[in-house]
């Protein structure tokens, strides 16, 4: 069932959250959500302080885009939620929520909560837990205990059967020829490597670049990600770069490897998680260096002015 994805592997708040379009037709759910999605990237966008139109429409010719829209995934919602989090980061209670909810809905973005205590969000980091702990649990109540005793071994089967097929660190150590043991500690080195980079980051009041490396490493050490989790990016690139520059048109690079799947291919993984480190990267350097990334607005002030 789960090789056919004919399995719910999502827990249970995130069915309940999207019965509403179980009960509509098909004619009315399909294109309702649709717009919804398309309505997520542009409030995200939105609640980044990003007015400029051209950076919505970069972001609709990225790959991963295209991947979202086309399959109905998340992503541009979990977006939505990241960005709460980041706009409000100086109270308590909307940004706990917003993590929480996003952790729950995908388990893979837990780094956030590092970056809450990286950065002594103590009151945050504490609210946070206790609420996914409460969106996650509450939720099977109603399904039995049965069903939450067994959802570790769902995941569990769900991370073999297609983890090997994602664009995970652990398949592309794997796929460089290192051995099962191997690649496991590498991964765990590269972990250590960037949590510790994120509390360095913290140390020195840098938050949107640790919040950076928190969203870096939820892509990075997942055990599965596919090619769709990448929107997510969206979020850390607005916030460096509102208006619209080279660094927006980065992820067109990912077209290099037009599938929601790695396969294992070791061409697709370099691609997808060389084109994410490159957008990490140069978000990282260039706020660090303080030297704006040249700004395709100010190129076109330039020329007019040349002209003139």
């Amino acid at each position: 069932m789960l090789a056919h994805a004919t399995q719910l592997v999502y827990p249970p708040l995130v069915a309940y959250l999207f019965t509403p379009f179980a009960v509509l037709p098909y004619s009315v759910a399909g294109p309702g959500y649709f717009v919804l999605l398309l309505a997520s990237l542009a409030l995200t966008l939105r609640l980044l302080g990003v007015r400029d139109w051209r950076c919505f429409a970069a972001v609709l010719l990225w790959y991963p885009v295209a991947g979202c829209l086309g399959t109905g995934a998340i992503s541009p919602l979990l977006a939505v939620l990241l960005a709460i989090a980041w706009r409000w980061r100086h109270r308590a209670g909307i940004p706990a929520v917003a993590i929480a909810m996003a952790c729950v809905a995908k388990l893979f973005l837990g780094p956030l909560v590092l970056w809450l205590i990286a950065t002594r969000r103590w009151r945050e980091t504490g609210l946070t837990v206790a609420v996914a702990a409460a969106m996650f649990l509450a939720p099977f109540a109603s399904l039995g205990t049965g069903v939450l005793h067994g959802y570790p071994k769902l995941l569990r089967a769900l991370d073999s059967t297609f983890g090997p097929r994602s664009f995970s660190a652990f398949t592309l150590f794997h796929s460089l020829g290192a051995s099962t043991a191997v690649t496991r500690l590498l991964v765990v080195c590269l972990g250590v490597a960037l949590a510790s980079a994120l509390f360095w980051l913290a140390s020195r009041r840098r938050d949107a670049d640790a919040f950076t490396i928190a969203i870096a490493a939820a892509l990075i050490l997942s055990p599965i990600v596919w090619m769709h989790y990448y929107v997510l990016l969206m979020v850390p690139i607005a916030i460096a770069r509102p208006k619209l520059s080279g660094l927006w048109f980065v992820p067109l690079l990912y077209w290099f490897s037009p599938r929601l799947e790695s396969e294992g291919d070791l061409r697709r993984l370099l691609i997808g998680i060389g084109v994410t480190a490159a957008i990490v990267g140069t978000t990282i350097l260039t706020r660090a260096s303080g030297k704006p990334e040249y700004a395709f607005s100010a190129l076109r002030r330039r020329g007019s002015a040349s002209a003139q």
